[in-house]
């Protein structure tokens, strides 16, 4: 379904002053007390625990070790990262890299890390577009309301320009940003905490906060 130029207009103040203060809600709610219990609860749901130090240490020492065990810790791991988001999701998908890190079945399951969620509401995107383009949602001549695609990053939709082409349009969820620094702050902590638990010999062998770095750095927020 199409939103024509006539719907896509900007509303009244009230309405995008609504739609605004829901937004500035959401990432109000975003604290790291917050998500730190939030990640700690998933984890636990899903029976990890130190389950991932104990596959980093087996890993390391080079030990073979039941497949079938280690590709049901990998599918708990990718569960867990799926429901904690976008920051977790590209955190596995830079773990799959890391074959010397984790057991292979480990890295084969994160492999199937799915980055799919239900859209956010049309007119959240309405209000990004005509605050973040200089000529607003004037800019095309019509948007169709339903996403070509929904990921946890952004959200992509096909929209005519006026006197333009037809473009997708990629418009990155309000909170992305701010749910990201939270957690990587979060994640180097927990990494910290998990390279001391590792036997000393291994410590030394090992920099785990170099897969956050490599979060940090990649131009990740450029693909969806």
């Amino acid at each position: 379904m199409h939103a024509s130029i006539e719907t896509a207009k900007p509303k009244p103040a009230r309405d995008w002053a609504a739609i605004g203060a829901a937004i500035e809600e959401e990432l109000a709610a975003i604290t790291a007390g917050k998500r730190r219990r939030k990640i700690i609860a998933v984890l636990v749901k899903n029976g990890l625990g130190m389950v991932l130090g104990d596959a980093i240490a087996h890993r390391l020492r080079g030990k073979g070790g039941d497949n079938d065990y280690w590709r049901h810790v990998g599918r708990r791991l990718r569960l867990a990262f799926e429901e904690l988001g976008p920051t977790f999701i590209k955190l596995g998908q830079v773990l799959v890299t890391r074959q010397d890190l984790l057991p292979e079945p480990v890295t084969l399951e994160l492999e199937k890390l799915l980055d799919r969620v239900p859209p956010i509401e049309f007119a959240k995107i309405q209000y990004i577009l005509e605050r973040e383009l200089s000529d607003g949602l004037e800019t095309f001549e019509w948007i169709d309301e339903t996403p070509l695609g929904s990921a946890s990053l952004a959200q992509v939709y096909k929209a005519k320009l006026k006197d333009g082409p037809v473009v997708a349009v990629k418009v990155v969820r309000p909170t992305v940003e701010k749910l990201f620094q939270t957690d990587i702050a979060i994640i180097k902590k927990m990494a910290a905490r998990l390279q001391k638990r590792l036997p000393p010999e291994l410590q030394a062998a090992l920099d785990l906060g170099g897969s956050c770095k490599i979060i940090t750095a990649a131009p990740w927020m450029s693909s969806t």
